[in-house]
């Protein structure tokens, strides 16, 4: 339980400072005994930093509290919000979906079930180290957290990946596609909540480096080994001496700043070509209803001049005496008047309607865009 994990991640800090005081030149070696209480070994704590500081009260860096491991447990902290809690013998590092915590000599991980890849992921990282011939004059926490660091950045990598290939299949589908079935539609809804997801979650965890980076305490307090062998260098204010310490965490963290930097705007960048294709989608969609309402308007005009038609024709044929019933040359005369009747109306009001901009003018339209593109060459010229 988190009660039990806070009772000896603190015994165990406990016992690291009451072995560095040596008051007297002497320390009761039952505290240091793992097999002491975490209030015995708080109480001997207590006593040797008084009898070292001549028992005035120092401001120190605090040890890890219960609330700050709620920050690891899933039920307080679901969304994953990343984390890094710099806290006495103990980093606090909270980046979805690793949550461990980093000491000068052990890293406590707390990984949900179905997540054995990541631990795999992560153990290939630490066990790099052991290619490497100067190994044992990199620290621990440093070897922790660059596998930690490089664990995040693979597994956004292999998401990243992921989304990449289904987007690219869903896009040529787009592009292909004149009519975009409803399935097709879920499919671009649920990989556009995927990708902003992802992106979130890349500048939240940009935002946790950063706000580290820019605590130059918290870097120094990083080197949990030096100040394991030597725990007044806790004590506030930290003295050069730990404070000049922390370029190469600054440089470690820096560098995969710069990775999840590559990564946002590749995520970036493909979010913007999933919104491309929606917007093409809906200018395809945008012109074929164009075009259905052009046909729709000339298929009026030419019902109307067809009404006029049927009027007329109506009209001559009542059975009323109109004195052109013995004329031989009256039917043909009032049909091709008719008919040129109905072609000019036709005519007319298609080009009325041009002339208002009602319908397209694609020689104007092509006209102008013959002069716009000579324009631009003669520019670029």
């Amino acid at each position: 339980s988190l009660r039990d994990l806070l009772s000896y991640i603190n015994k165990e800090a406990v016992i690291i400072d009451t072995s560095n005081y040596k008051p007297n030149g002497t320390v009761n070696p039952s505290y240091t005994n793992s097999n002491s209480s975490l209030e015995e070994l708080i109480s001997e704590d207590t006593r040797v930093r008084s009898s070292i500081f001549d028992r005035r009260k120092e401001s120190v860096v605090g040890l890890l509290k219960h609330r700050d491991l709620r920050r690891l447990e899933f039920q307080f902290n679901p969304l994953g919000e990343p984390t890094i809690l710099v806290r006495r013998h103990a980093v606090l590092i909270s980046l979805d979906p690793i949550r461990c915590i980093v000491m000068a000599d052990k890293l406590i991980l707390i990984i949900p079930d179905g997540l054995d890849s990541v631990l795999q992921i992560l153990g290939n990282h630490l066990n790099a180290w052991n290619d490497i011939g100067e190994n044992d004059s990199i620290s621990f926490e440093s070897r922790a957290y660059e596998a930690i660091l490089a664990t995040i950045i693979d597994i956004q990598r292999h998401e990243f990946d992921i989304l990449h290939n289904e987007a690219t299949k869903i896009m040529l589908d787009f592009k292909q596609a004149s009519i975009i079935p409803v399935d097709k539609q879920e499919r671009m809804r649920m990989l556009k909540n995927k990708v902003s997801g992802m992106l979130s979650r890349i500048l939240a965890y940009k935002r946790a480096l950063v706000e580290l980076l820019e605590e130059d305490q918290d870097l120094a307090l990083l080197n949990l080994t030096k100040l394991k062998n030597k725990s007044t260098l806790y004590n506030l204010p930290l003295t050069n001496e730990i404070l000049s310490s922390h370029e190469e965490m600054e440089v470690l963290l820096e560098s995969y700043l710069m990775d999840y930097n590559s990564i946002e705007s590749k995520a970036t960048y493909l979010q913007s070509q999933i919104l491309n294709a929606e917007e093409s989608v809906l200018l395809r969609l945008d012109t074929s209803r164009n075009q259905l309402l052009i046909a729709d308007t000339i298929i009026s005009v030419v019902t109307c001049s067809l009404a006029l038609g049927s009027f007329i024709g109506a009209i001559f044929g009542m059975n009323l005496k109109n004195h052109h019933e013995e004329d031989n040359n009256t039917f043909y005369t009032i049909t091709i008047i008719t008919i040129l009747g109905m072609l000019l109306v036709v005519i007319v009001s298609l080009f009325y309607f041009r002339l208002a901009g009602i319908l397209p003018n694609e020689s104007i339209d092509s006209y102008v865009l013959t002069n716009k593109l000579k324009y631009d060459n003669q520019s670029a010229n």
